[in-house]
């Protein structure tokens, strides 16, 4: 089921996760709300763990914090909840991770890291490939991947639940 799809389904059977930040970057933990809206809950510091008490129907992703670049909870892109199988109530811990990315998605991961926010602003308001993206000297292909890639990665905006 693709991301836009999800959304928590009812709050019925408790769930007790504790993720963990595996990574060495800060990630926004986020939860789809009922209407499928990302909220972030918190911004997880490296190697801190966060407990959440949450449900089985309710959706969570992780990512960096910095890139937006998607990270993996317990091996998956989107995290569903367990319902606790003992007594005492034990929490599951979710370990967040960096995935391997495929050369090109990571290819373009660094190349996207490397343009000045006005260079991606550009990528965002224009359906023109920007001159600046033209100056890099690569294949013409690379460079509308390139702009595909910004987009998409951009695209993916969050509130945060303090708000």
């Amino acid at each position: 089921m693709p991301a836009t799809e999800l959304r928590s389904i009812e709050s019925l059977q408790p769930a007790y996760p504790t993720f963990i930040n595996g990574t060495t970057r800060n990630v926004d933990i986020v939860w789809l709300n009922f209407s499928g809206q990302p909220i972030v809950y918190k911004t997880l510091q490296p190697r801190r763990p966060f407990r959440v008490n949450t449900f089985v129907t309710h959706p969570w992703l992780f990512v960096d914090a910095d890139s937006r670049d998607r990270l993996l909870g317990r091996g998956q892109l989107i995290y569903m909840p367990e319902a606790p199988n003992s007594e005492p109530i034990k929490r599951h811990t979710v370990l967040i991770t960096i995935p391997v990315y495929p050369l090109l998605v990571r290819s373009l991961q660094v190349l996207r890291d490397c343009l000045k926010p006005e260079i991606i602003n550009m990528c965002m308001q224009s359906e023109k490939l920007p001159e600046a993206i033209q100056g890099l000297r690569l294949p013409k292909t690379l460079q509308v991947k390139l702009v595909k890639f910004i987009r998409s990665s951009q695209e993916f905006r969050i509130t945060n639940a303090e708000q």
